[in-house]
């Protein structure tokens, strides 16, 4: 084998071999702050929020991407997009600026099933796109919880 395939081979496998080495852990949802109505619709709006979560890491990520469908007490309520890439810090909390796109439709059911308790169960399913040196991977996202409203 020649000396340069040689080395191309083993730059190619070695952050391979590395990040199979290290199990990448899924960030945890913490809640969600600072809701903000960016443009308000009769057929869609879209809302401003951050999305607190952890990362459980011993290692910073990147978040590239993520395209979450989001439910209150099971009935949808739009569809998250994250477009920037935010570098996240090891074994610390972090904010995830996103816009989530809100089909008026389904948001007048929900306000009204939300208005007439002090919780609703918030539901969140998707992928996000991170990357650990050089290797990006796609990591579902499935979370179901209970959110307390405080008026």
């Amino acid at each position: 084998m020649k000396p340069a395939l040689k080395t191309l081979l083993i730059a190619t496998l070695l952050p391979l071999l590395w990040a199979c080495k290290h199990d990448i852990k899924t960030p945890e949802f913490l809640g969600v702050e600072h809701v903000k109505v960016h443009s308000l619709g009769i057929r869609e709006s879209q809302l401003r929020l951050d999305l607190r979560f952890q990362n459980p890491n011993r290692f910073p990520i990147e978040l590239r991407a993520a395209d979450i469908d989001v439910s209150v007490d099971n009935r949808p309520l739009g569809k998250t997009l994250l477009d920037t890439m935010i570098l996240v810090p090891a074994q610390d909390s972090f904010l995830v600026p996103i816009k989530m796109n809100v089909d008026m439709k389904s948001l007048f059911p929900n306000l009204l099933a939300v208005a007439l308790k002090d919780e609703f169960e918030l539901g969140m399913d998707g992928t996000i796109r991170i990357r650990r040196s050089g290797i990006g991977l796609n990591i579902p996202v499935h979370y179901r919880g209970k959110q307390r409203i405080s008026f």
